[in-house]
Order: C-alpha cells, then sequence, then structure tokens
C-alpha cells in the first residue's frame, strides 16, 4: 500500500462519502480561489479500480488529508522472472552499423546525420534516387544494414527508388518524409518499403524506428535461421513452395523472391491452411512487435504485393483470401 497525506485544510465529514464523484468539489473555485473541475481523484478511483485495488481517505478539517492506495501485486517466482527477461526485445545498438541516407535537401540530411551518427552509425549521403540505386549496385549484398530515404527527391523519387531497389535487394528501407497521410504510407509501402517515419522527428522517435527495423531483420531474423537448421521444412501447396533455407518462394517452378515481410506473413498463413488470421495477428507475427492501429493498411498492402508475385490473377487470388471483416487465410 502507499499513502499520501497532506497537512492542509482537510476535507468535512459530511464530503467525504462523495469526494471520488465526478465534477464534485466541497467549495467552488470562487469561493476557494483554486480553479478546479473535479475530475482529478475521479480519475485516480478509475486508475486504481482497473488495477483491481482499493483507495481510502481520512481527512480532519483544518489538519490534513490522508489517502491510501492498496494494489494487490503478485511476487513473480525467479524461474518465471528469468523467463521473462529471456523473452524481452533483443537491446540492438546503431554502433557500427552502415546506413545509407538518401536525401536531396542539405539541412534535413544534416539533421538526421547527427542523429545516426550520434549513436555511433556509419551514414553515407546519397544526394537523389538515382545515386543511392548506384551505391547500392557498387557495393556487396549486406554492405549497408538499412537504407533510410525522403521521397520527395530530384532525378528519382523515393518511390521509383523503392521500386529499383527491390528488384535486386532486401535490404530494409525506411521513409522519412514530410508525407504523412494515410495514402502517401499505402504508397511507400506498395513501392517496398518497411517503414515509415513522418518528419519532423525527435532524436529518440528516428534512432528507436531505426532500431526496430534492424531487429525485425538481423536479431528476429538470426534467431530464425538457427531454428531452421534443424526444424524447418520446405512447404508446398498446390504449385507454391515457400523455401525456407533461400527464404524465398517457388510458384509452378519458377522463384519468387520475397521481402522477409512477405515471407513471414506468407509462412504464417501456409502453414495454417483455412485459418482465418486478423490483420493485428498476422502484423505481430511478421513484425515481432505490437500493432498499431494504422497498421492494418500496412498489412492490407503486404498482402497486395504477395498476390502480385504469387497468384496468376491477383484480383481473383486462389492462394490467399480475404475473408471480409475478419482478416485473411491461405487455401
Amino acid at each position: 500500500s502507499d499513502l499520501v497525506s497532506d497537512n492542509g485544510i482537510g476535507i468535512s465529514k459530511e464530503y467525504v462519502p462523495y469526494i471520488f464523484d465526478a465534477f464534485t468539489r466541497e467549495r467552488s473555485s470562487s469561493e476557494s480561489g483554486i480553479i478546479g473541475t473535479g475530475l482529478g481523484l475521479r480519475i485516480v478511483k478509475s486508475f486504481v479500480d482497473l488495477m483491481n485495488g482499493d483507495i481510502s481517505v481520512k481527512s480532519e478539517p483544518g489538519k490534513g488529508t490522508c489517502f491510501t492506495v492498496e494494489i494487490s501485486c503478485r511476487k513473480i517466482p525467479e524461474e518465471e522472472l528469468q523467463q521473462q527477461m529471456e523473452e524481452q526485445p533483443e537491446n540492438v545498438s546503431l554502433a557500427g552499423r552502415r546506413l545509407l541516407l538518401a536525401e536531396d535537401n542539405g539541412l534535413n540530411a544534416e539533421i538526421a546525420m547527427t542523429i545516426l551518427q550520434d549513436a555511433d552509425a556509419e551514414v553515407e549521403l546519397a544526394a537523389d534516387g538515382k545515386i543511392a540505386v548506384d551505391k547500392l549496385q557498387d557495393v556487396p549484398a549486406g554492405y549497408y544494414d538499412a537504407i533510410l530515404m525522403d521521397i520527395q527527391m530530384p532525378n528519382m523519387n523515393g518511390y521509383q527508388t523503392c521500386l529499383k531497389l527491390r528488384e535486386t535487394s532486401n535490404v530494409p528501407i525506411l521513409f522519412l518524409t514530410a508525407k504523412g497521410l494515410d495514402s502517401d504510407k499505402t504508397l511507400g509501402f506498395s513501392s517496398g518499403a518497411d517503414d515509415y517515419l513522418a518528419k519532423p522527428f525527435s532524436y529518440s522517435e528516428l534512432t528507436a524506428r531505426v532500431k526496430a527495423l534492424l531487429r525485425r531483420y538481423q536479431v528476429y531474423k538470426g534467431k530464425k535461421e538457427e531454428i531452421l537448421l534443424d526444424t524447418e521444412k520446405d512447404l508446398s501447396i498446390d504449385g507454391l513452395t515457400l523455401r525456407y533455407a533461400q527464404q524465398n518462394a517457388e510458384v509452378n517452378g519458377k522463384e519468387v523472391e520475397l521481402t522477409d515481410i512477405e515471407f513471414n506473413i506468407l509462412s504464417t498463413l501456409m502453414k495454417n491452411p483455412k485459418q482465418i488470421f486478423s490483420a493485428e495477428q498476422l502484423y505481430e507475427k511478421a513484425w515481432n512487435e505490437p500493432y498499431y492501429y494504422s497498421a492494418n493498411n500496412t498489412i492490407m498492402v503486404h498482402i497486395r504485393n504477395l498476390r502480385k508475385k504469387i497468384e496468376k490473377d491477383p484480383a481473383n487470388p486462389v492462394y490467399i483470401k480475404t475473408i471480409w471483416g475478419k482478416g485473411y487465410r491461405f487455401e
């Protein structure tokens, strides 16, 4: 239990039963000279109730008031605590990570580079999309850990650049842009981006988003590949084969490249044919992080991209069906 007390004006015995009611005060603002709506204690009690706790008050006019909050807490056994610690997301550092920043605005580039270099990342700058494509083509696969990209660039905009990069690379791509509408995000994901961060952003927002991107692609993927060596076998259903060692697919013998997110979504669906997965369930399985409301559009775009790659007629899919109002399932 916790106690909070003061030696203020106190509360009368007659008013105590009403102290947690909404919009009630013993003395009005004009009487007490203190501005308020009478909601504060009601909100406190709501939080305590949500935690199945209890809050009580003792008060004496002219001497003060004491609030007592009691909340039952379960003592976690040492074994369970250790398991929870092991299941926590890996702590990813940006130190030594090679990042390619495609940004034509000098000031925006300087801000992003300063933030990332302060986190000890190695950042290269490309002044437009064409330069970014050329840089990626000049280095071996896996050279860059991630690409951060503006959308409004000369010569080749972010959408065009992303589509071009996706022809040969699955490198993680994060859009950094002032175009923050849902339609802009949908177009970004459609072109092959993995995540989206709207400008202006803070130091913590940018570093956290890049770390999350790296965690999905490298830490979780690394753990998955360790398991695959012993346990995962290729899945084949009606001419579609999901190849775990190669992290791609085959459709009637033709090889199809998939992004990591597309592979995770397809793997989840193919392992559970006929089972309906909501957008929330697919997001959490594919991204290994909690679902957020606007992620529904993200899943929709990735499903659309998957259908373009594996379906003969994406408008009339055979493999991945939409179950309206519920989600998706693999037939």
